[in-house]
């Protein structure tokens, strides 16, 4: 429930891997913040196998609470992990490497509205060129296998309600996570809005998205689940994008700026349309209660074959 611009509680979630140097700042932006957007409010920080002592740097710290993992187990695990105990209503969360700013959370609360899940999408990226590469491929074949059409899938800074957590079952260990929460969000028929968040440059530490092991998992996670979810490719819903051949469908995400729609998979694209303001997709969806968070966190299918990569 949202009253005058605030939510009523807000849990938010800091997955961390070695970033001892860029945490604190993350957390203290995020107490600064986190009562002007919610009555109720927590953080929790999710070091997933750090050895440069990530949690300590925020442990004990008032309204903070930190899980460890033992080893490094994979960004979606650590981010189910900080999910399947969140207390409060609502869910955010964003990287603990300080790229992203918790100063643009009033923007993501503020497009609430009725949606259930707002996707930040970064408006200037600050990566390396190459790091920009493989997020325009992720984008496209994400769209190809999954038929999820958001500007930024791999954007880790989104609002969720505690009613899509509790309905879907997140199963990713790696970097699939976001697309597999919003493919299957989209298809239960939950609403799902986007919004322009501002993308800083990394100053310390190490980024570890594009490690070769990681990028393979993100890979094998995503043909599995395009097996499970993905649109069935004579549904009327796929025509406007499928329209113009392959290429088309490769391009967009590149050269058109996207809204989301469609029936019980949420999944037209109107292409070469800007969607003035906060761009939203409209589904029918399920009531929502109140609630805690509280995503469980299975282990699923996806674990095993990459369990040696930890």
């Amino acid at each position: 429930m949202k009253s005058r611009g605030r939510l009523r509680g807000l849990s938010a979630v800091v997955p961390a891997y070695n970033e001892a140097g860029n945490i604190d700042g993350v957390v203290e932006a995020l107490l600064a913040v986190l009562p002007v957007v919610a009555g109720r409010h927590e953080i929790i920080v999710v070091d997933d196998g750090s050895s440069d002592g990530t949690g300590a740097a925020v442990a004990g710290r008032p309204g903070v609470r930190v899980i460890r993992h033992p080893t490094n187990r994979g960004y979606g695990a650590a981010l189910r992990s900080g999910l399947a105990v969140a207390r409060e209503p609502w869910c955010v969360f964003l990287d603990g490497d300080g790229q992203l700013d918790p100063r643009d959370l009033p923007r993501l609360v503020a497009a609430v509205d009725d949606a259930d899940l707002v996707a930040g999408y970064r408006a200037a990226r600050a990566d390396p060129p190459l790091r920009r590469l493989y997020g325009w491929l992720w984008n496209a074949l994400v769209r190809l296998l999954l038929g999820v059409r958001v500007r930024d899938v791999n954007c880790a800074f989104k609002l969720v309600h505690g009613e899509v957590l509790r309905s879907v079952t997140l199963e990713s260990r790696g970097a699939l996570l976001s697309a597999e929460l919003l493919g299957k969000a989209l298809r239960h028929g939950f609403r799902v809005r986007q919004v322009p968040v501002s993308h800083r440059g990394r100053h310390l530490g190490t980024a570890t998205g594009g490690a070769p092991h990681v990028v393979a998992r993100a890979l094998y996670e995503l043909a599995v689940l395009g097996c499970q979810i993905r649109v069935p490719a004579t549904r009327p819903v796929l025509r406007p994008a499928l329209r113009g051949g392959l290429a088309r469908v490769l391009l967009v995400p590149a050269l058109a700026p996207v809204g989301v729609g469609g029936d019980q998979f949420g999944s037209w694209v109107e292409v070469g349309t800007l969607v003035p303001g906060p761009e939203a997709g409209w589904a029918g969806r399920p009531d929502r209660s109140d609630g805690a968070c509280s995503a469980p966190g299975a282990h699923g299918r996806y674990s095993g074959f990459f369990d040696r990569w930890r």
